[in-house]
């Protein structure tokens, strides 16, 4: 949805949007803040959703900043643009100040020809996040499990801390009955996991499950020039930089590439994301970047131990297999403390959850939920849910 008082102006942004995005989504455009808000509420009444709105600064009556806020109690879940002129600098302030205040989530200057690509990318942008935090598309792998079984949030947690697309499938349900059959696993011990080449795996471990989509598991019989412990941002980086020199480079991460990075949903301070990108993505996009630079990756093995053995170094991990390289950068992190708490514990992946279970946030609508903590992985989390 639209808002914009100028005709010519109005008349451009909804020419783009169109063209582009229909028949997909519906378009609306509209010349007043108030004959929008009542369209807004219109839509709410009906039970749609809207995805985006995009307001012009400058409207007589009520300004963008201010129709953008009035419709984010409407609409919490939208993505709100403030629409600015080429050349309008009398807004800064006002941008500037509606951002901290997060009754925007970011500014758009207005298409300016035909195609805009600049626009478009925005608009790209947040909608794929939308699809991706709503599911839908593609599945990589499709998870049938017990909706309250720890075992099954788990192994969707990890799937989506790894960016992996996955659908769950409650077994009870009659798309995930449909699937066991399908599958020939009606009587196989939950979660089964269906991945996208035909493969069925039965309450796999995450290495299988890695396995399963062609991700090494055990270290190359070779030497290394590094070897780097860790794959959250630290890590990652380290790898980036030294295949990019040329230095025969391997990653060992027992969980989650992008490490507690992985789970934030929205990182607004990393050099090089105006629009910012959600801790998931940004992993993904590194691990992509490592990969194309010729790093080996080696997942669900623990690094258990680090020993000497002449000019190399050797790193020994969970099922006793060795990594050996001439250097090794540990970058393993830190961990969540743990409530200890054991009535607690005995329902982690049953409604009790550590980092911040992004991908559980639908399941959460309409409910009351308590985030321990006070830093700023409590306070992102919060945001996000509350939305």
């Amino acid at each position: 949805m639209a808002v914009d008082d100028e005709e010519n102006s109005r008349l451009a942004v909804d020419r783009e949007l169109r063209h582009r995005y229909e028949p997909d989504y519906e378009v609306i455009t509209t010349g007043g803040a108030e004959a929008g808000l009542e369209l807004l509420g219109n839509l709410a009444g009906a039970g749609r959703e809207v995805i985006v709105v995009l307001a012009d600064q400058c409207m007589p009556g009520m300004t963008g900043t201010e129709f953008l806020t009035r419709a984010r109690n409407i609409f919490p879940a939208s993505k709100r643009f403030l629409l600015v002129s080429w050349g309008d600098r009398t807004s800064l302030e006002a941008i500037q100040q509606a951002l901290c205040l997060g009754q925007i989530d970011d500014c758009l200057l207005k298409p300016a020809r035909a195609r805009d690509e600049q626009f478009h990318g925005a608009i790209a942008h947040y909608l794929e996040g939308w699809a991706r935090s709503h599911g839908g598309g593609f599945d990589v792998v499709k998870v049938v499990g017990d909706e309250v079984g720890l075992r099954s949030r788990e192994l969707c947690d990890t799937l989506a801390r790894n960016g992996v697309r996955f659908g769950f499938h409650a077994a009870g349900s009659p798309a995930g009955r449909a699937l066991l059959e399908q599958a020939g696993a009606l009587s196989a011990a939950l979660p089964v996991v269906i991945v996208f080449n035909g493969q069925i795996l039965e309450n796999p471990t995450n290495s299988r499950v890695a396995e399963a989509l062609g991700v090494d598991t055990h270290p190359k019989a070779v030497l290394y020039d590094i070897a780097v412990i860790g794959a959250g941002p630290a890590g990652l980086s380290a790898a980036v930089y030294g295949a990019s020199e040329g230095f025969a480079t391997a990653v060992c991460e027992p969980e989650a590439f992008g490490g507690q990075a992985s789970a934030s949903s929205n990182i607004r301070n990393y050099p090089g994301f105006p629009h910012g990108i959600s801790g998931a993505e940004l992993a993904f996009r590194t691990f992509h970047q490592a990969q194309y630079l010729g790093v080996d990756f080696i997942y669900g093995n623990r690094a258990t131990g680090l020993r000497p053995c002449g000019d190399m170094r050797v790193v020994t991990l969970a099922n006793r297999s060795e990594l050996r390289s001439r250097t090794v950068i540990i970058a393993t992190g830190c961990s969540y403390r743990r409530l200890g708490i054991p009535t607690l514990e005995s329902l982690v992946g049953a409604g009790v959850f550590y980092w911040s279970a992004l991908w559980e946030a639908r399941a959460m609508r309409d409910r009351d939920v308590f985030v321990v903590g006070g830093a700023n992985s409590a306070g992102q989390t919060a945001v996000h849910l509350a939305s």
